[in-house]
């Protein structure tokens, strides 16, 4: 969090779109930070990721876009979509798309193969996460801050 702070502090951040995005290990932490934060976060992507035992109710309480493929053999898929559904069935505004064909080790595939399409609500994730700015331009323009 120290790092969203700075970025806070020193960039003009659009503090309407805040992402946290993650991959494995990151798309847990994706689900955690979420969680657990969320007056900073207003969407999370989270891919190829377990919920890391964080109970339901916490899970999406912003829009969220779960990436997920069947053929990953390190994180299981099915409990990826069994928690997407149970979320939905809770009226959270969630998005859970399945990759077929890419192992969990295809990382820059997930990336390549999809990225947001439509509105999911608070706004267009599809423009956040598109939208290009450079770093070095401190106070100036709005800025959408992404994690990794």
């Amino acid at each position: 969090m120290a790092l969203v702070q700075f970025a806070l502090e020193h960039y003009s951040i659009d503090r309407r779109r805040i992402l946290v995005v993650g991959f494995s290990l990151g798309g847990c932490g994706t689900w955690f930070m979420s969680s657990h934060h969320p007056d900073v976060f207003t969407a999370a992507i989270p891919m190829a990721a377990a919920t890391g035992g964080e109970p339901i109710e916490k899970l999406a309480t912003m829009p969220t876009y779960v990436i997920h493929s069947r053929d990953d053999q390190v994180v299981p898929f099915a409990p990826a979509e069994r928690n997407a559904r149970e979320l939905q069935k809770l009226g959270r505004t969630i998005r859970f798309e399945a990759l077929m064909d890419l192992s969990h080790y295809d990382m820059v595939a997930y990336v390549d193969a999809r990225a947001p399409r439509r509105p999911l609500g608070r706004g267009s994730m599809e423009r956040t996460c598109r939208r290009r700015i450079p770093v070095d331009n401190p106070r100036g323009e709005n800025v959408a801050l992404a994690t990794f």
